[in-house]
């Protein structure tokens, strides 16, 4: 019972609501509206609303205050009452989560001209929930599913050596060769659960390397451990390794460039890739992301040219060459990019009732190969090259165009 009501305080506010509703014609209003009705319309049964919604609202009365002295005080050494105001206010009213306000993973500076006042990412991330199909964000979520159906259409994807299967101890077996392998959760998100390994000469020592932490030798036992705590909560996935391609691997040699590409449409239309971002790792990394350890790198979309890199947590500095090589990346275009973006353009086709995809495209010696979809996207990581560019956003007008479908404005009269 109590692992239930933290799952629904950490979700707060469920709706993306601040505790009056929303009201107004803004773009913002009418994103929350448009969120909260179909959210609720989608999953709950319409006799439950007069009462589930007012104690919905309730709790993010008391939960936000909470969630904003949390925020005040990651961000600053000293508490800040009026800090604490401003975050309640906008929690109340806004339905902006004051950990997203006070400490946004990418920081909106970054993004200003395609900044949308009175949206956090959260209210993104649970709108792309609400206006695609249930079934297409179902398949894009299955990375099984999803590399099955994009081998059909010839799109390539890693090649799977083993399924872990969910609450099964786990043993490394001959999926776990001499080779490099990549595993990860079969419905997982934000590369959470994800690790690389090789087995050594050695059977009693594995080499891993996990997140922000570099190749690193442990005990087989640990890692048969930690993998068996991992399959407790979903199957796990077993795949190849795939190598740095030979024009990028002065990069990094360690792990292939990845892309993630963003394609959108208009309802009914065909997807289109709008942005572009590429990740490098550091030398001796397999499974970093940008969120901790990763260099993140603005790409234009139409050229496939990058820009600087940066880091998230420190991106007010810039790196026209990779920190451990000085190998160039401003003014670069990206190997084989257009051959990447005819895969995700051909993926998409699979997911019609998708308003936007962000897929994960790794540059290797095989060529571009599709490593999975996403749907719970940050605005402000679509929108790098065309905030850094100063331009306006390309996704807004097919956000209006979905908005729309669903609750068109009233004609004046």
């Amino acid at each position: 019972m109590w692992e239930f009501f933290r799952s629904i305080w950490i979700r707060l506010p469920v709706d993306g609501s601040g505790i009056f509703g929303s009201w107004g014609r803004s773009t913002a209003a009418r994103i929350r509206s448009v969120t909260a009705s179909r959210l609720w319309r989608n999953r709950v049964p319409s006799w439950a609303l007069p009462v589930l919604v007012p104690v919905v609202r309730m709790a993010w009365l008391i939960a936000c205050p909470a969630f904003a002295v949390k925020a005040v005080r990651r961000s600053r050494s000293t508490f800040c009452l009026g800090t604490w105001c401003k975050l309640t206010a906008d929690g109340w009213f806004r339905g902006l989560h004051p950990m997203d306000s006070a400490n946004p993973e990418i920081p909106n500076e970054l993004v200003t001209s395609c900044a949308v006042e009175g949206l956090g990412e959260r209210h993104w991330i649970r709108l792309w929930s609400v206006l695609g199909s249930r079934g297409d964000q179902a398949l894009a979520k299955d990375k099984l599913a999803m590399a099955e159906s994009l081998g059909k259409v010839g799109v390539p994807t890693p090649r799977l050596l083993a399924e872990l299967p969910r609450g099964g101890a786990v043993r490394l077996g001959a999926w776990s060769g001499g080779d490099r392998v990549f595993i990860k959760p079969r419905h997982g998100s934000r590369a959470q659960g994800t690790l690389s390994l090789r087995q050594t000469t050695d059977p009693n020592v594995v080499l891993v390397s996990r997140g922000r932490f570099p190749t690193r030798i442990m005990p087989r036992e640990a890692v048969e451990g930690a993998l068996t705590k991992l399959a407790e909560t979903d199957t796990l996935v077993v795949q190849e390794f795939l190598n740095a391609s030979p024009e990028m691997s002065d990069l990094s040699a360690d792990a292939p460039v990845e892309l993630r590409l963003t394609t959108a449409r208009a309802p009914g239309c065909a997807a289109r890739v709008i942005a572009a971002s590429a990740k490098i790792q550091p030398p001796g990394y397999h499974s970093a992301t940008t969120l901790n350890i990763g260099l993140m790198i603005p790409v234009d979309p139409e050229s496939g040219v990058m820009g600087s890199g940066f880091y998230l947590r420190a991106p007010g500095e810039s790196f026209p060459y990779v920190p451990w090589n000085n190998a160039p990346i401003k003014g670069r275009a990206l190997h084989s990019f257009a051959r990447a973006v005819d895969l995700v353009e051909a993926g998409s086709r699979l997911l019609p009732d998708l308003p936007v995809i962000g897929w994960d495209v790794v540059l290797s010696d095989r060529g571009p190969v599709v490593l999975e979809a996403n749907t719970g996207l940050s605005w402000n990581f679509i929108h790098l090259w065309h905030g850094s560019k100063k331009a306006a956003s390309p996704l807004m007008p097919l956000v209006l165009a979905w908005l729309d479908r669903f609750a068109p404005l009233p004609r004046s009269r």
